[in-house]
């Protein structure tokens, strides 16, 4: 049998809390929220907690009428990439927070939460546009036609 490390440890049924979760009673997305934050400050990546719990605050935040992990679907997860795209966020950003949102859910899953059945986010993409960059801008004082500009 190999040796593990901390982060290889496996905790089976309980959660970080050592409350034992009812298989009948669905719990708030919030409440699984608190148990991953928890989790990941007792596996030592406190770092990586601060980042995702901003970007998981961020998520559920734009979807407030979503109370359980099952309301969660993957046209939601796609909504959010293409918001925070359009929002101006850049892609490496929306990347990491998808990665917190995949672990949230990843987490509630190996967990047996009662009311999440798949990991929506799981292999949701965000693409960059053209080579990584962001869409060219609209040329404002250039070529004829392109500008609206009634000089000629």
């Amino acid at each position: 049998m190999k040796n593990r490390t901390p982060f290889e440890k496996n905790i089976g049924q309980r959660t970080p809390s050592r409350i034992p979760l009812d298989p009948d009673t669905p719990l708030p997305i919030r409440e699984w929220q608190q148990r991953y934050e928890r989790y990941l400050d007792l596996i030592g990546r406190k770092e990586t907690r601060r980042r995702y719990a901003r970007a998981i605050e961020r998520f559920l935040r734009k979807y407030p009428d979503k109370i359980y992990g099952h309301q969660f679907l993957r046209p939601v997860i796609n909504d959010y990439v293409q918001f925070r795209l359009a929002e101006g966020a850049s892609v490496s950003t929306v990347r990491l927070e998808m990665s917190a949102i995949r672990g949230l859910f990843q987490f509630a899953l190996d967990m047996n939460a009662p009311d999440v059945m798949v990991n929506p986010a799981k292999n949701v993409k965000v693409k960059a546009v053209g080579r990584g960059k962001a869409p060219m801008p609209v040329i404002r004082n250039g070529a004829a036609g392109l500008s609206g500009d009634s000089n000629g």
